[in-house]
């Protein structure tokens, strides 16, 4: 059996159980139209004047268009291809010590 080199340490990141346990990496992060409306939406096109949210990765999208990216073609940020997640599809879970 081969074992991982010290030549490349990169390559043992890139299983896919090596994040198991870790937190989301994307969040929602309302942003306020002045901060989103240098850039244009990369999914629509239009101005980001509008309903602005930021992925954890930094990129920003109309809320719908993102939603719509996210469910129908891809689970990653159309422009880095990082992991995104919808908030509605991982709720936070319930306090234990209520």
């Amino acid at each position: 059996p081969k074992t991982c080199s010290s030549k490349n340490p990169s390559q043992a990141n890139l299983q896919p159980w090596g994040n198991a346990g870790a937190a989301p990496k994307a969040r929602w992060r309302k942003q306020d139209s002045a901060a989103c409306s240098e850039d244009p939406c990369s999914i629509c096109h239009d101005e980001l004047s509008r309903d602005c949210c930021e992925l954890e990765c930094g990129h920003h999208f109309h809320r719908e268009c993102i939603r719509t990216w996210l469910k129908q073609h891809s689970s990653t940020c159309p422009m880095c291809r990082v992991h995104a997640l919808l908030p509605e599809d991982f709720p936070e879970l319930p306090a234990w010590n209520k």
